[in-house]
């Protein structure tokens, strides 16, 4: 979990960089995922957590979060914040 404060400049970041093509190496990356696993980083960037995402999806909240673990192992990422960077630069979501 983020502050407000390091969200807000998170996502003004990645909304002044969104203007750019996407890019290459993040495309790459996303490509590992799986379709299941590419909805799940989508709904991750849209701000859901993983209790959303499981009541949305009607699944449990384990199972969101091994999708997810599964998707940060793919792509070499760290944690959800480099998650949803990943989604933005790939141009998987949109932060508008």
């Amino acid at each position: 979990m983020l502050p407000p404060t390091a969200t807000g400049s998170l996502i003004a970041h990645v909304a002044d960089s969104s203007k750019r093509p996407a890019d290459s190496a993040a495309v790459n990356a996303s490509a590992a995922l799986t379709s299941r696993e590419r909805a799940f980083l989508i709904k991750v960037a849209g701000g859901l957590t993983n209790d959303e995402i499981a009541a949305a999806l009607f699944i449990a909240p384990l199972t969101v979060k091994t999708h997810l673990n599964r998707a940060k192992t793919k792509t070499g990422t760290r944690d959800r914040s480099q998650l949803v960077i990943l989604a933005f630069k790939a141009g998987l979501a949109d932060p508008a």
